[in-house]
């Protein structure tokens, strides 16, 4: 079995020829799959101490935090 890193687009050539150098097997051309791949976050956080709420939203998802 052969497995690859596969590099959503972004990734500087520099951090892909540096993985290849360390032996990975490098996919940085997804073509029509480049998104569908890769999974996408979002996150709200909740402070116990402070109650103070911390949000994120992956660019790949609807991008809003709405809290």
């Amino acid at each position: 079995m052969h497995s690859s890193v596969q590099l959503e687009e972004g990734v500087s050539g520099e951090a892909a020829e540096g993985l290849r150098k360390l032996g990975h097997k490098v996919e940085a051309d997804m073509g029509n799959y480049r998104h569908e791949v890769f999974g996408r976050g979002q996150i709200i956080h909740r402070d116990a101490q402070t109650g103070v709420l911390w949000a994120g939203s992956d660019l790949r998802g609807d991008c809003q935090v709405l809290l």
